[in-house]
């Protein structure tokens, strides 16, 4: 990689990078001004790939989605294992990231889809809603609740709370909680889900999320169990994003078509 940019910049007779030990790369002046046009020469090629592929009646190349990370193993699994298997000439990346992030990766075109919550969405984005997403709360499966089909949070006022920290995770959860006058012990707010879920599992405290109803998410395993909230707390959707401004690829397009159709009962989703 490092031969090749240097190879580049001679092509070009300009530095694009500033180098520094230990920190990476650096766009220059004369790097960020290359920079727009670098990404329509490489959208130029992918469809230059995709029209290739086309000719054979195939979907192919490589598809680059975005994922708000609490939720992507769940609902990335059995999408892309399923579109997979209708297309298997399709190559997929999946970036897990904030919401933020993910938005910020839309309009710069670095992704072509996103699976968001409509919160706190920016105007500039196409939204398809795949499913609604209601209150759960994840138990260790040992806990005296775990097997019931849904629990007040009142019930859970001697346990204590985790909470992801992202946005619009948390914001979300403590605005729900104060809609139904409920006030928790939070102990801790974390970056990591996974972190939470294996804490959940320890019998450390209880995490909020939101899901389709009566939907077990595959990869958690045996040892934590989610259930409903019986509270009246907002529900949130879940959407297939994309950019106003740029055009999908002909893999991606299919991918959201069918994400909404076929894809949708894969997740829980109606």
């Amino acid at each position: 990689m490092s031969s090749a940019l240097t190879d580049l910049e001679t092509a070009l007779s300009a530095q694009l990078f500033l180098r520094y030990r230990g920190r990476g790369l650096e766009l220059t002046s004369s790097g960020r001004a290359l920079l727009p046009m670098a990404r329509h020469l490489l959208a130029e090629a992918r469809e230059l790939e995709e029209l290739a592929g086309s000719l054979q009646s195939t979907l192919a190349g490589r598809l680059t989605l975005g994922c708000f990370d609490a939720v992507s193993p769940a609902l990335m699994t059995p999408l892309i294992a399923e579109f997979t298997r209708r297309h298997p000439e399709v190559r997929f990346d999946v970036v897990s990231a904030s919401q933020g992030e993910l938005q910020r990766a839309l309009s710069d075109g670095s992704i072509e889809l996103a699976f968001l919550y409509e919160v706190n969405l920016d105007s500039d984005l196409i939204i398809d809603t795949m499913f609604e997403s209601v209150s759960h709360v994840v138990l260790p499966a040992a806990h005296p609740l775990a097997g019931r089909e849904a629990v007040a949070l009142d019930e859970l006022v001697d346990n204590d709370l985790i909470l992801l920290s992202s946005s619009p995770a948390l914001v979300a959860a403590l605005r729900g909680f104060a809609v139904v006058g409920y006030v928790p012990t939070l102990r801790y707010e974390l970056a990591n889900f996974d972190l939470i879920r294996s804490m959940v599992h320890r019998g450390l405290g209880y995490t909020l999320i939101t899901q389709p109803r009566g939907f077990p998410p595959h990869h958690w395993g045996a040892g934590i169990t989610a259930v409903l909230v019986s509270d009246a707390m907002p529900s949130t959707n879940a959407a297939v994003v994309r950019s106003k401004v740029s055009r999908l690829t002909a893999r991606a397009e299919a991918y959201r078509v069918f994400c909404l159709t076929d894809g949708r009962a894969l997740v829980g989703g109606r």
